[in-house]
């Protein structure tokens, strides 16, 4: 995913986020990697993700 507007926006100049799911035998692992540049350098790193679907 990659995010090109919205409330992010208004501190990251980018802010990509990729999730992988891999099948165990027993339930599943998941991995998630974000990947951002902050539009001020004291800006806010981020610390949770909320899915709106």
């Amino acid at each position: 995913m990659v995010v090109m507007e919205g409330d992010l926006m208004q501190h990251y100049k980018c802010y990509k986020a990729t999730i992988q799911v891999v099948s165990k035998s027993e339930g599943s692992l998941g991995k998630w990697i974000r990947e951002y540049e902050k539009l001020q350098e004291d800006g806010p790193t981020p610390s949770k993700f909320t899915w709106i679907l």
